[in-house]
């Protein structure tokens, strides 16, 4: 039987979009920022122009749009910041990276009736990536152990060093890949047997504590549980699972609490701090901040430099915001590196709060935009209804409290990608007949 010629055209079409989000993938996790910005923008560009076949108005809800809206809005007022920059060459590196919240948002939205039908597999190859390029990070450290005897090797960013990564961005990813592994356990018709799904969540487990990122270790502690005790509710697992999953988590908790090692270091990093020391005026550049004192520095920083500045309205603009940030690390006598070593100690160092970073860029008005654009997420999640999807945005909810999460490229994809990736339902396909729904998910 001959296929009908838009069939075929849509079929290939497809086809030529599932390898772009492929790549999409690839770049993302091993790394590759010119894969990824390439394969979005070539997203976004079939998207928009085959809109009749990619795009689904199941995505045409008020949450999304005004998710979207406000990611543009950020855009734009960086874009306008250009018109009162001291540095315009900063401001325009900062329009660059900040294309992104226009072009990722956008293409998914335009494909979103792709992913629809999809999303099973793109999950699926999704995962097997991440598993490569996991194994592939332990495969290294393995080979750096024998050469240097040095544990570290296997923790935080040294893990995930032979792929130039960022630990925490890529706990994220390894966060989303266990909650959708988990989730996916209950359906009728998993991506992966039960058998394979266990082992990679194991394997994920162990990996993500590696990572040591306190922000997804905890959520995943409180996830768990709340997972455990639903699903074995509603019977929708195996012991099997359960008990693996009781084992890691108690044997994790056991680990952290119970032993000295570099993952239980980072949380008593955080306990041991004295606070007080924010209030000084002056500091020794031997000081040492942890994240709770360095980030309450931050805001008392944000308000001396739009004071002396007088910006609270405007904000000081993107491209000022960092040299003004760096100033203020001098005056205030911190450790700023040695050249001779490459290290430039707090030079660069950002707010490490994305409400912040939008106050001190782009005042008043910019910190109301991205407020309004987070909010839009938990509407999103608030609409979506779903498990899988509310444990993901709250995630990238609180993610945004202690990382300046759109001043990376990788954050940036974080927050505006994975919220629309996720809220299209999915479409379970007929066995040997691709492309027939037959019924979907809300």
């Amino acid at each position: 039987m001959q296929m009908e010629p838009g069939l075929t055209k849509r079929n290939a079409l497809f086809i030529f979009i599932h390898f772009l989000y492929l790549f999409f993938f690839a770049g993302m996790i091993f790394s590759l920022r010119a894969v990824s910005s390439i394969s979005i923008a070539g997203i976004f560009l079939t998207g928009f122009f085959s809109a009749r076949w990619t795009y689904s108005p199941s995505a045409r809800k008020k949450a999304v749009i005004f998710f979207i809206a406000g990611c543009i809005a950020c855009f734009i007022l960086t874009l306008i910041a250009i018109l009162y920059t001291h540095d315009s060459r900063s401001g325009w590196s900062q329009v660059r990276l900040k294309t992104g919240l226009v072009v990722i948002p956008l293409a998914v939205y335009f494909t979103s009736g792709f992913i629809r039908l999809h999303k099973a597999r793109l999950l699926l190859h999704f995962t097997v990536i991440l598993f490569v390029a996991a194994l592939f990070c332990l495969i290294m450290s393995v080979i750096r152990y024998a050469g240097t005897a040095d544990p570290s090797v296997f923790f935080y960013h040294e893990l995930v060093r032979p792929l130039s990564q960022h630990a925490v961005y890529f706990s994220v990813f390894i966060f989303i890949a266990l909650v959708t592994l988990l989730e996916n356990t209950g359906m009728e018709e998993p991506p992966v047997s039960k058998q394979v799904a266990l082992a990679l969540i194991i394997f994920f487990s162990i990996f993500l504590f590696l990572l040591s990122s306190k922000l997804t270790i905890v959520l995943f502690g409180i996830y768990v549980p709340v997972f455990i005790i639903r699903s074995s509710r509603n019977r929708v697992i195996r012991r099997a699972i359960v008990y693996i999953l009781v084992i890691l988590l108690v044997s994790g908790t056991g680990i952290l609490l119970l032993t000295n090692n570099p993952v239980s270091s980072r949380f008593n990093d955080i306990i041991k701090g004295d606070i007080g020391i924010t209030n000084k005026d002056k500091f020794d550049p031997g000081d040492y901040f942890n994240g709770i004192q360095l980030r309450l520095l931050e805001w008392k920083f944000v308000k001396e430099i739009l004071t002396d500045n007088k910006k609270w309205i405007p904000g000081v603009s993107p491209g000022d915001a960092q040299a003004l940030l760096d100033k203020m690390y001098i005056s205030k006598n911190m450790y700023t590196g040695e050249p001779a070593r490459h290290d430039r100690g707090f030079l660069g160092y950002n707010t490490h709060n994305q409400f912040l970073q939008s106050l001190l860029q782009q005042g008043i008005i910019g910190a109301i935009v991205f407020t309004l654009t987070w909010l839009s997420l938990l509407a999103m999640a608030w609409e979506k209804k779903s498990r899988e999807y509310t444990v993901i945005v709250i995630l990238l909810l609180v993610y945004a409290w202690v990382e300046s999460i759109l001043e990376t490229q990788y954050g940036i994809i974080l927050f505006t990608f994975f919220p629309l990736f996720f809220y299209p339902g999915r479409v379970h396909l007929q066995p040997g007949k691709a492309g027939r729904p037959v019924n979907s998910a809300a």
